[in-house]
């Protein structure tokens, strides 16, 4: 009877240090939903996790293929200590600290990886990251500045180490910075740029919403574009490039799709395009301009495009073919007559044919 009982605690414990589950998943990888192993096959994302003591591994798997490995170790104490992912061929490695990673290491075939430290204050806040390259040579470092409230009000990035002779710089130099502030909680403003006079400001209403981006380059204004919110979730954009007297105009739906675009040169409309939509897909893009009108026809298969048609004042003059996700054809034309298809695999093309 002890015999059998003994048994019995042994593999109950074995159960507790082993488990193995699956999930229906989505290309980040997330756990949406705990299925049986036998219904894997009916999901294009699954996951599986799979528990050994103190080691977790979940592997991510997209029509039955591995996409993505992750290993969590863990301290005695179900701490997180070292992290380890393999995906896209890069292993990416993160040790832990109290719950904060102080070290990542990233690492590919072609050895262009790098190694970040990273630091924190008492409050474990972060207040610097150093990038190394694989071989530990300092690169650059990239300093947060924070308020009272712990908020980053500032980030600045030191290049450390000059990128043709490979040599330490005597002086670090600033290759660019950000800079924030802030009312009360709200973000109203955003700098992001090499210096204080080339880069991109960003401005906030009250509510959180971008009103306006403003890009400068030495000093001077390269383009500015605002927005103008409907109640409805609707909004349009305004760009002016002042040395050229462009306006770019665009109009967005509730979800964010462009449905119309404007383009201006000083008071002249130089081009009009529309967008139209079926269940969140483009299936009609039509351009007006002083040469005529250009109207494109999409057809999907599933989520994904198949083919396209481009018509000129009514006219066929340009198709494309999917044979499968990653290769098509294009045929051209001329007075409804097709005289020329080109053939493309994985993007590049392959072969071209002439009549």
């Amino acid at each position: 009877m002890y015999k059998h009982l003994l048994l019995l605690f042994l593999f109950s414990f074995a159960q507790t240090l082993f488990s193995q589950e699956y999930y229906r998943s989505n290309k980040l990888g997330m756990p949406l939903e705990k299925i049986e192993k036998y219904r894997i096959d009916e999901f294009e994302y699954y996951l599986e996790k799979k528990i050994s003591g103190l080691i977790e591994e979940n592997i991510l798997y997209q029509n039955s293929e591995i996409v993505k490995e992750n290993e969590i170790y863990y301290t005695s104490d179900k701490k997180i200590e070292r992290e380890i992912t393999r995906e896209d061929n890069t292993v990416t490695e993160k040790k832990y600290r109290n719950l904060l990673v102080y070290e990542e290491k990233i690492t590919k075939p072609d050895k262009t990886g790098m190694i970040r430290k990273y630091n924190y204050d008492e409050n474990s806040q972060l207040y610097s990251v150093d990038e190394l390259t694989p071989e530990g040579i300092p690169d650059n470092r990239v300093i947060y500045e924070r308020d009272t409230k712990g908020r980053i009000i500032s980030v600045v990035r030191l290049v450390l180490r000059d990128k043709k002779s490979g040599l330490k710089d005597p002086e670090p130099v600033e290759e660019q910075f950000s800079k924030y502030r802030f009312s009360g909680r709200n973000l109203t403003e955003e700098w992001h740029g090499s210096s204080d006079t080339t880069g991109s400001f960003i401005y906030y209403s009250s509510d959180g919403k971008i009103s306006g981006i403003i890009q400068k380059k030495e000093g001077k204004t390269v383009s500015e574009k605002k927005y103008f919110y409907e109640n409805t979730g609707a909004y349009r954009t305004e760009e002016i490039i002042p040395d050229t007297e462009e306006k770019n105009i665009q109009y967005f739906d509730t979800a964010g799709n462009i449905t119309e675009e404007v383009l201006l040169l000083g008071d002249k409309t130089v081009l009009k395009t529309a967008w139209f939509y079926n269940d969140k897909k483009i299936v009609k893009k039509i351009s007006t301009s002083e040469k005529g009108t250009e109207r494109s026809l999409y057809v999907y298969s599933g989520d994904k495009v198949s083919g396209e048609k481009m018509f000129f004042n009514g006219e066929l003059v340009y198709e494309k073919v999917y044979t499968d996700d990653d290769n098509y054809y294009e045929d051209n034309y001329s007075s409804g007559k097709r005289y020329s298809r080109k053939y493309y695999k994985n993007g590049e093309k392959i072969k071209t044919e002439t009549w």
